[in-house]
């Protein structure tokens, strides 16, 4: 059986090949920015009892859940990467309704913990830096209906929160930077890839939603706590995205 850092998961069906729109309808994506950051969300729908086939997207392994409808695959780290990425699997599989962008993200608000959630009610790309101050900040709301989903998800250990989350290609990790991003964006969380999410699924008309679990205070131990907290943390993120279309299953 193949392991995600030790830990033994189910095997997967060996079926394979490439990822089609003639197949069935794919209504449902989480792209994870990062490749470790699905490796564990495969694990929690395994646990879940979903079967999963591997698929060939855009020439990198994706993980296909038929009967529900749900699409796993890995987005690339950073604003750009993500964003093509997001660009070919929209343009190739338009049956894709909805957008989650699944990952780790370091807590702003004084309210947020380790371990906990942030679902994001907007992205603000907060190393947008124009010379004019007139030129406003890129938001992006959140799709309604995916978010008012979301907030019936009751979790046991920990906290689910909701408002804001900065998107940027910057890894934060002192006092001073967490001061500047709260005062410019009021942000919950922050993290890279949301805003190209976001941006993506403006563009392709898709309902886009940003879920972050929190490794992270974004202190100088940022990478120590990462490592520490990723897996829970992604877990948690993902029982929390499963909810956000609960109606359906």
């Amino acid at each position: 059986m193949p392991t995600i850092m030790g830990t033994q998961c189910l095997t997967l069906s060996p079926s394979r090949g490439l990822v089609t729109e003639s197949e069935e309808s794919f209504l449902r994506l989480i792209l994870c920015p990062l490749q470790i950051e699905l490796d564990w969300v495969r694990s929690i729908f395994q646990e879940r009892g979903f079967s999963l086939i591997e698929k060939s997207l855009a020439a990198k392994l994706s993980y296909w859940q038929s009967s529900e409808g749900w699409l796993l695959a890995s987005g690339g780290h950073g604003k750009i990467n993500y964003a093509l990425r997001a660009s070919r699997i929209l343009t190739s599989l338009p049956a894709i309704e909805s957008v989650i962008c699944l990952g780790a993200a370091g807590g702003l608000g004084p309210q947020v913990s380790p371990l906990d959630v942030v679902v994001g009610t907007e992205s603000i790309e907060h190393d947008f830096k124009p010379a004019s101050p007139k030129v406003p900040r890129p938001i992006v709301k959140a799709d309604g209906e995916l978010l008012a989903q979301a907030r019936e998800y009751r979790p046991m250990d920990f906290q689910v929160h909701f408002g804001p989350i900065a998107s940027g290609d910057e890894d934060i990790q002192s006092s001073e930077r967490v001061e500047a991003l709260l005062e410019q964006t009021a942000a919950l969380a922050v993290a890279w890839e949301g805003m190209a999410a976001a941006k993506a699924c403006r563009h392709f008309g898709k309902k886009f939603l940003e879920i972050r679990g929190v490794t992270d205070l974004c202190s100088s131990h940022l990478l120590s706590e990462f490592g520490k907290n990723l897996e829970r943390a992604i877990k948690n993120a993902t029982e929390v995205a499963l909810s956000s279309h609960s109606h359906d299953l």
